[in-house]
């Protein structure tokens, strides 16, 4: 049945094993009314609460009842806020129902609020409950897409709830329909858009009863009316003859005197004889000519209006209440902020606690991660906030040992690159050597450690170049260098560092203090070479633009191919980024996945163990001499150990907060590993420095909370 409202008409439809009903606890139509209960204090709200799991027709009521409480007692004028308030009202009624309640019997439910105000629709809604809207017969679902986030956003699961609001005209013949979510596994888009499209509340009532034959559905179906033809349009408006009394009392209107009309004299009568002297008329006063008669003005009335005596009066009250109301909402906002907060801290303390008796170290970061996540929504609201800082950082600590996050401390500075245009990006560490690439100046750098490998041997700033842009090596010019590979020795050839230039041209170490430039064969079948690698004298180009690893044999003249494809499978390497080689292969591709092969073959590597995915991945490393995989991770600030089987090992993050953002520009990293002098060189922002590198315990265990 439908029932009229206003400018809209509405229906209410259950469905429930074939049987319908019209009335559902489950749904309310609800306008407030001022105390004297002459007007509606705001306009009809439009609810349907959707719980999950056992009915329980008495707690829903209690909920819509919050609701309704709420929606009549919001202080606000917008009806955005008030769906707010009302919804957050409804959500604290669950939530507190479920602490009161054992955890079996629990409920969580999904809520959509409309409100409709003249010519315009109002939507609020949490959960997983949809609302469809036909507006000018375009079907419009709200939210346009199921999203995850709706199912932690629901009533009753937390104390706390995002409510989600829309907005949309309202033109005769649109329909906006609130509905249980099991309408859209019975139903297609168009079915519905064509059952809403129908010309009454009634023809879509009935449609709907079709579509859920004998499923259960429950629905509110809101239809804006077609306005009437006023045949009193065209007639002249009239004035209310009482509405113009009252006005013009309250301003009474001062009026001109008139002057009273003259009356002729009358004609002397008509006789035979002289008139006596009795008879002649008395003479008239002579009329002066061009001067009108004076008229002797009414005395203007003294009556002073009483509205004018009462508006200064009026005017006091009116700023107080104003004022006031304006205080008693901001302090009403204060109270829910300082709550808010309050609350925020409160559940990140408990989910910290929660966290602790969590056994899989993965589900415990993700518990600290959801923790750490409402202290810094906190810290946004009161930055600085001593108790909240204290708290987040506790968190983090025991967020890295959940991580396995092995922090740098003292970084041990060995170079700068501060030279205008100067851009370090790659760098190479062998034995008491190290290399470093600077693409920005074309210059590829050779330093000598001491002892200690904490620091470099002095030397002339010319010294240290080992290749320039525009140098002339043999008979060849050094063009914009690309990256470097170390060699190691093999065949014909000796070990030692190579540089790949924008010409495709190779050059190398050749000797102490000379270089030397290499053939490289079939460079034009090239796509787009990013990186290379070295094993046993052979050199291993990574083609992303071809997504194939070129392979070439050593000469005594360089590499003069012809080139061999490594890959024996199809890999799409196109985002590929840096590749490694231990006698394995690893590409890092940009996307945060390591591809390993062996002889062409892919491997696995699953990289399982890693709680939060690669983010920026710049660079990888791995050789022989050491026993586990290093990733550079520049979005996360990190550089990631995994073994050579794909199982992440640990993370290091620089700890120290002498130089908080020296991580922020990650590039490359070269590790030595060993009982001695095992060190991590690290190449970030333009600096080059060194860490000390702890041994890996193993097994792995799970350190506990402090």
């Amino acid at each position: 049945m439908a029932t009229e409202f206003g400018n809209v008409s509405y229906g209410i439809l259950n469905v429930s094993g074939g049987q319908v009903r019209d009335r559902v606890p489950s749904v309310s139509v609800y306008q407030p009314s001022s105390r004297l209960g002459r007007r509606p204090m705001r306009d009809a709200i439009y609810t349907l609460v959707d719980l999950e799991g056992e009915p329980r027709p008495d707690l829903v009521r209690e909920i819509l009842e919050t609701l309704e409480e709420e929606y009549s007692q919001h202080t606000s004028r917008s009806v955005t806020s008030v769906l707010i308030g009302s919804i957050k009202a409804a959500n604290e009624r669950l939530y507190q129902e479920n602490l009161e309640t054992v955890l079996t019997d629990r409920v969580v439910a999904s809520i959509c609020c409309v409100v409709v105000r003249s010519q315009d629709v109002y939507v609020g809604w949490a959960g997983r409950a949809p609302v469809h809207v036909l507006h000018e017969g375009t079907l419009q679902r709200v939210p346009a897409e199921p999203e995850p986030a709706d199912d932690v956003n629901l009533l009753g699961l937390n104390d706390s709830i995002e409510v989600r609001l829309f907005h949309s005209p309202l033109v005769p013949g649109d329909v906006v329909l609130l509905c249980s979510a099991s309408l859209e596994q019975m139903t297609t888009p168009g079915q519905l858009q064509e059952a809403l499209s129908l010309a009454a509340v009634s023809a879509i009532r009935a449609r709907l009863i079709a579509l859920a034959g004998d499923e259960n559905l429950t629905a509110v179906t809101i239809r804006a009316k077609e306005a009437p033809i006023s045949t009193a349009a065209a007639q002249p408006a009239r004035r209310r003859p009482d509405l113009v009394a009252a006005l013009q009392g309250l301003w009474p209107r001062r009026r001109r005197a008139r002057p009273a009309p003259r009356t002729a004299p009358e004609p002397p009568p008509v006789v035979d004889r002289p008139p006596t002297a009795a008879e002649r008329p008395a003479p008239m006063p002579r009329a002066r000519v061009g001067v009108p008669e004076r008229q002797r003005p009414m005395a203007p009335s003294r009556r002073v209006p009483w509205l004018w005596v009462l508006l200064p009066l009026v005017v006091v009250i009116l700023a107080v209440v104003v004022l006031g109301g304006f205080a008693l909402s901001q302090w009403q906002e204060n109270q829910a902020r300082e709550a808010h907060f309050a609350s925020l801290l409160v559940q990140a303390e408990q989910l910290r606690t929660q966290a602790q008796g969590e056994a899989d170290r993965s589900a415990r970061a993700g518990t600290l991660r959801q923790a750490q996540a409402l202290v810094d929504e906190a810290l946004t609201m009161k930055p600085g906030h001593e108790e909240a800082t204290n708290l987040r950082q506790a968190i983090e600590k025991d967020l890295d040992r959940a991580s396995l996050v092995t922090p740098f401390y003292g970084p041990m500075p060995l170079t700068n690159f501060e030279a205008e245009g100067s851009q370090a990006t790659q760098l190479w560490v062998q034995g008491n050597r190290v290399y470093v690439l600077d693409t920005g100046r074309g210059i590829l750098y050779r330093y000598f450690l001491n002892e200690n490998r904490d620091g470099l041997v002095s030397q002339p700033q010319d010294d240290s170049v080992l290749l320039r842009a525009g140098q002339t090596v043999g008979d060849r010019v050094v063009e914009s260098l690309q990256f470097i590979l170390w060699m190691p020795a093999g065949g014909d050839r000796k070990e030692g560092i190579l540089a790949l230039d924008l010409n495709a041209h190779l050059f190398g170490e050749a000797g102490t203090d000379a270089s030397a430039a290499y053939d490289v064969g079939d460079n034009q079948q090239w796509g787009r070479v990013v990186a290379g690698g070295g094993y046993a004298g052979n050199l291993y180009l990574l083609d992303a633009g071809k997504s194939q690893i070129h392979k070439y044999l050593p000469t005594a003249t360089g590499y003069p191919g012809p080139a061999i494809d490594y890959l024996q499978t199809t890999v799409d390497l196109s985002t590929g980024v840096d590749m490694a080689i231990d006698g394995h292969v690893y590409v890092l591709l940009a996307g945060g996945e390591v591809v390993k092969f062996l002889r062409g073959e892919k491997q696995p590597f699953p990289m399982t163990g890693l709680d939060v995915p690669l983010k920026n991945p710049r660079s990888i490393f791995c050789t022989e001499a050491v026993e586990s995989v290093y990733v550079v991770d520049a979005g996360e600030q990190r550089i990631v150990q995994f073994s050579k089987d794909g199982v992440f090992q640990r993370q290091f993050r620089y700890g120290g907060r002498e130089e908080p953002g020296l991580f922020k520009d990650l590039r490359d990293v070269s590790v030595v590993e060993g009982p001695e002098l095992a060190r991590v060189y690290v190449l970030a922002h333009n600096r080059l420095v060194v860490f000390p590198l702890s041994p890996l315990e193993e097994p792995l265990t799970l350190p506990t909370s402090e």
